[in-house]
């Protein structure tokens, strides 16, 4: 039987059949993978990123509670400093 046979509207067994193997396959796909799935190099960058800019916006909305807050000190400012950014780009020729 040719495939455009197949896919007529009269065949809907097989179609449900495809549709069914191809989400079976992709849920053996992922049992099998979901070991490899971790951290991935860039999210501790992501991760400071976000508290960087938790931290901006709540200095904007209610700044007594970035000041209370000890573990902000550890976050940088999301605006660099001018000396900051022509350091930055006075390695570049």
């Amino acid at each position: 039987m040719p495939l455009p046979d197949l896919l007529r509207a009269e065949s809907t067994t097989y179609r449900r059949q495809i549709v069914g193997a191809f989400f079976g396959l992709l849920a053996l796909l992922g049992v099998l993978l979901h070991r490899d799935y971790g951290v991935s190099w860039d999210e501790p960058t992501d991760h400071l990123n976000g508290l960087v800019n938790v931290k901006y916006i709540v200095g904007l909305v209610a700044p007594e509670k970035v000041a209370q807050e000890p573990t902000t000190q550890l976050i940088p400012p999301l605006q660099a400093t001018a000396t900051t950014t022509t350091e930055l780009f006075s390695k570049f020729p």
